[in-house]
């Protein structure tokens, strides 16, 4: 099998070595706009650049759509072949409608990865109108190279990508502001402080795993010091959290309405 990737940037690179891992018989061809940026990574992975989008996809039976929503219309404009090809696309915003005004009623698979997928992970995934049952099938075959398929409503997809796309890096940044505060107020090495909250932040999704929210409890002895992080952190939960949680939806919206209307 083929598989294409139109856009080869650090989520398509990401796809395509997860990929490569999962099955080494699997031909993988890009194209993108920096072949000097991927020409080592290429060639390690025999990866084939391909000439032009009519070329890559003639060549491929699965086509990963990775270009950004402001590029969307510029690459859908130039797909002339449509016959017998599946498209996944991994574009953020953009609902399969637009699409099909497009290109028509094209076997079309909408998944969100994220960087987490890196190592696995959860992948949400809308079947398209349009797909059938056997190309459904080889899709769910090939992106649980990826990570863990896990099929929703477009209607959620919105909602879901704050989750699985955009909480690992909010939880980091969180963690490195938390840092970055606590040694304000006591100067602590640097490399020491990183070093023991990466370690921490490293264990932690065990012991999430293992106990679910209820660890929350379990870690905040009453009067205890944790116990007062986590009472200032849901006092904040309507001024702080709601508000990210709103505006993370809103840019949704507002790439959808730009590029996807």
């Amino acid at each position: 099998m083929t598989i294409g990737f139109l856009g080869f940037g650090h989520m398509g690179q990401m796809i395509a070595l997860r990929l490569r891992a999962d099955s080494a018989s699997q031909k993988i061809l890009f194209l993108n706009q920096h072949p000097k940026k991927t020409a080592l990574l290429a060639k390690k992975h025999h990866f084939t650049r391909a000439t032009s989008i009519a070329d890559l996809i003639q060549k491929s039976e699965i086509i990963f759509i990775c270009v950004k929503p402001q590029n969307l219309n510029e690459v859908l404009s130039k797909i002339k072949t449509t016959k017998h090809k599946t498209f996944i696309t991994i574009v953020a915003a953009i609902p399969t409608t637009h699409y099909y005004q497009t290109l028509g009623p094209i076997e079309l698979i909408w998944a969100m990865p994220s960087i987490v997928n890196t190592y696995g992970g959860a992948l949400p995934t809308v079947r398209g109108r349009y797909v059938r049952a056997s190309t459904w099938k080889v899709a769910q075959k090939v992106l649980s190279s990826i990570a863990t398929v896990t099929p929703i409503k477009e209607s959620d997809m919105a909602v879901t990508t704050l989750i699985t796309g955009c909480s690992t890096t909010l939880i980091a940044e969180f963690a490195r502001l938390l840092l970055e505060a606590i040694t304000s107020l006591h100067p602590l090495n640097k490399t020491i402080a990183t070093k023991l909250l990466l370690a921490t932040l490293i264990a932690s999704p065990k012991l999430v795993e293992d106990k679910g929210f209820a660890l929350i409890d379990e870690a905040c002895t009453a009067g205890g010091i944790t116990e007062q992080g986590v009472k200032i952190m849901r006092a904040h939960q309507d001024t702080f959290f709601q508000a990210l949680a709103e505006r993370l939806l809103t840019r949704t919206e507002e790439l959808r309405k730009t590029y996807g209307a």
